[in-house]
């Protein structure tokens, strides 16, 4: 392996099935927390100040981070022949 990626995410999931719009008004409202002047200068500047870089992601956009980062330590799992014990 050539590079560590060390990256972390928190996202909020919902169960398959719940209705587009109603996925993408709670992303709008999570943005806009997100953004808030409050909140970018109590807690962003901080997060910042340690190494964090905040991104806000919409639906489409944290769906595929999700399918990427899979992908990714799927090909790592299978470069260093691990295996699940039972």
């Amino acid at each position: 392996m050539s590079k560590l990626d060390a990256s972390s995410s928190f996202m909020l999931f919902t169960r398959g099935g719940t209705p587009k719009p109603t996925i993408d008004l709670v992303a709008r409202h999570l943005k806009k927390i997100i953004a808030s002047p409050e909140l970018l200068s109590k807690l962003i500047s901080k997060l910042n100040a340690i190494g964090f870089d905040p991104t806000p992601l919409d639906a489409d956009e944290a769906a595929k981070l999700v399918v990427e980062v899979a992908a990714s330590w799927e090909k790592t799992i299978k470069g260093l022949d691990l295996l699940a014990k039972k």
